[in-house]
């Protein structure tokens, strides 16, 4: 979602274009904006949900983050994890 245009600085869009923009569906885009995971307020005729173009592409952002570390945990295969004493420990074979 990276690269907008200026013009996009400061746009809401509706939930169906948040949907359609983000690959889901209208359902999976206002579930997610009801629970806060993507910031969007409600506004306009009939309190219709609107979503900034700039929440959409930090939403975006944040799930390649979580997707990269879950990638990161998942290759360490809990080689090096710190105890809860503080004490690294060394995985025994």
């Amino acid at each position: 979602m990276h690269g907008h245009e200026d013009s996009t600085a400061g746009r809401f869009v509706s939930i169906a274009d948040a949907a359609e923009l983000l690959g889901l569906s209208v359902a999976e885009t206002l579930g997610i904006a009801r629970s806060g995971e993507l910031s969007a307020i409600r506004a306009g005729r009939g309190a219709q949900w609107r979503v900034a173009v700039e929440e959409i592409d930090a939403y975006v952002a944040g799930k390649v983050e979580e997707g990269r570390r879950m990638r990161l945990f998942d290759q360490s295969d809990f080689a090096s994890i710190v105890e809860l004493d503080g004490h690294q420990r060394t995985r025994r074979s």
